[in-house]
């Protein structure tokens, strides 16, 4: 069985950790988050660090009684959004190196 092409996987990846990790922390963890705590919505942050902190800069790290909730859907939407297409052009970069490496091992 051959694995579809980076620039394919990566973002389908991306964007299904990144819902999953977001609806559970709708369900479970909005309101009990400790800064010393690693939950999922976190991982996602730091797999997606440059677009996350991006999309930080929102909400500016407040909490949702001072932010509006417009504004937070607003800041994971364009998460989602550009950190699937950071992915998909993290797939193309991996492409390119397997090719690179390959060549060498021939």
């Amino acid at each position: 069985m051959r694995i579809p092409r980076a620039r394919i996987t990566a973002p389908i990846v991306h964007a299904c950790l990144f819902v999953f990790a977001y609806a559970y922390w709708l369900l479970f963890e909005r309101g009990v988050h400790h800064p010393g705590r690693l939950d999922l919505i976190t991982i996602v942050w730091i797999m997606d660090l440059p677009i996350s902190v991006l999309a930080s800069f929102f909400t500016m790290g407040v909490g949702i009684g001072v932010v509006g909730r417009a504004q937070i859907a607003f800041a994971f939407t364009v998460w989602f959004v550009l950190g699937t297409i950071w992915w998909y052009f993290l797939g193309i970069s991996i492409e390119v190196w397997i090719r690179r490496f390959s060549r060498k091992a021939d």
